[in-house]
């Protein structure tokens, strides 16, 4: 016997229909004759026969259909629990610096800056952290991250010679991705960050050429639009030649931005490229240091994808299974600032997202009282609300430091959680 999974919902996007399952993430295009068949085969308790049945087999495959007894809410909350508490893994998001050779207006990290604590032994530290922490994971993955990572490269590339060493002999799997504004991307760097096995590489691009040049502007004043691009085409053809499987990103970020202010982002990359591109559209938003009206809203990115789709970009879908983001994960999930605090997010750093810090033989010191606090909050299956909502397998309850800070949940939208999927 089955039952029609309660993630199930019908979007109608320019004439076409998708049938979208937030749990399973799966999303079938649906021709309009289609519709009612499949509606009819979702309610359909027994297999059907001959072509229906086929039909209902692949419904079934995808959970559109699920059997009776299933009970999804409780799956969600053991697999988000288990995920949470998770031991055999770890994920460490490195921040050996906060500087960057740009100077973004909007920046949230710019505050930071000026009071900004560099350990000199920041990497000696972290080696004998590794020593202590890694040889028992079967996973470890490190993020690097900034202010702008490859200001430390020379730092970060002897760092990660080291992991790559260890994980051989302890038998770990390591795994890297970075995010960078692209400026020091060069050749060598590429060979080097796919040598220590970089699974994504992350860009952001400000708008259209003209837009990004006014806003991403190194501390000289130089243009950096084409330098970026241009680095990161050097990047995808070295993938290709080596034939490697890392993902090539690119972060737009819209500032009152049309969709035609782009064409120079989407012209900038030939065929075999666009290929090998995931885009990713996401509003400037304000905080503390940046305040400005924005008319691009988290509610109008699906008219920027399907652009991207008519050019030939792949759609940068969410890689967090069971969180709602990186600093959602447990105590298997945490960034290193250069003072060798330990922190739940960077974002806008507030006194309980900062959970403890390594100390000089490398050992982690924990604030129980913060990582208790941030668990909490960060919780959906506490909120009766969250529980009864679709979006539930997508969101997770939202941004854990919103909810921390202003003691409510920002739900997610459509355009950031599900709109990617419909461009497979």
């Amino acid at each position: 016997m089955y039952k029609e999974s309660s993630y199930n919902k019908f979007f109608l996007e320019k004439g076409s229909i998708f049938l979208f399952n937030s749990f399973s993430k799966a999303c079938i295009k649906i021709e309009k004759k289609d519709l009612e068949r499949i509606k009819k085969l979702l309610k359909e308790k027994n297999l059907c026969k001959g072509v229906e049945n086929k039909s209902q087999k692949v419904l079934i495959k995808n959970g559109f259909i699920i059997p009776k007894e299933t009970n999804e809410l409780e799956i969600l909350e053991y697999l988000y629990k288990s995920n949470y508490f998770s031991t055999s893994k770890i994920a460490v998001a490195l921040v050996p610096t906060l500087r960057c050779n740009f100077r973004c207006p909007y920046c949230f990290e710019a505050k930071s800056r000026k009071g900004n604590n560099e350990s000199k032994d920041y990497f000696e530290v972290l080696k004998k952290f590794s020593d202590k922490n890694f040889k028992n994971k079967k996973k470890v993955h490190i993020g690097l991250f900034g202010g702008e990572p490859l200001l430390k490269r020379k730092e970060l590339f002897s760092y990660l010679e080291y992991l790559l060493n260890q994980s051989e002999k302890y038998g770990y799997k390591l795994s890297t991705n970075i995010v960078t504004n692209g400026f020091f991307l060069d050749e060598e760097t590429v060979k080097k960050l796919l040598k220590y096995k970089c699974i994504s590489i992350q860009i952001t691009l400000d708008g259209g050429k003209e837009t990004h040049n006014k806003l991403r502007v190194p501390h000289n004043g130089e243009e950096t639009f084409d330098k970026i691009v241009n680095n990161f085409k050097r990047a995808i053809k070295y993938s290709i030649k080596i034939k490697s499987q890392t993902k090539f990103i690119l972060r737009v970020n819209l500032l009152n931005q049309k969709v035609e202010d782009l064409k120079s982002i989407f012209e900038a990359f030939d065929e075999k490229e666009r290929k090998k591109i995931n885009v990713i559209f996401r509003p400037v938003y304000s905080t503390s240091q940046f305040k400005q009206i924005n008319c691009n809203t988290t509610y109008d990115l699906k008219k920027f994808y399907d652009k991207s789709k008519e050019y030939g970009y792949g759609a940068a879908k969410n890689n967090y299974y069971f969180q709602y983001c990186e600093s959602d994960g447990g105590i298997n999930f945490f960034y290193i600032t250069p003072d060798l605090k330990i922190w739940k997010c960077i974002n806008e750093p507030t006194k309980t997202a900062n959970i403890g810090h390594l100390n000089k033989n490398g050992e982690m010191k924990l604030d129980p009282t913060n990582i208790a606090t941030w668990s909490g909050k960060s919780n959906p299956f506490k909120d009766e609300k969250c529980k009864k909502c679709y979006y539930l397998p997508v969101c997770y309850g939202g941004c854990p430091l919103y909810r921390i800070k202003t003691g409510k949940r920002r739900c997610t939208t459509k355009d950031m959680a599900i709109t990617p999927y419909f461009y497979n």
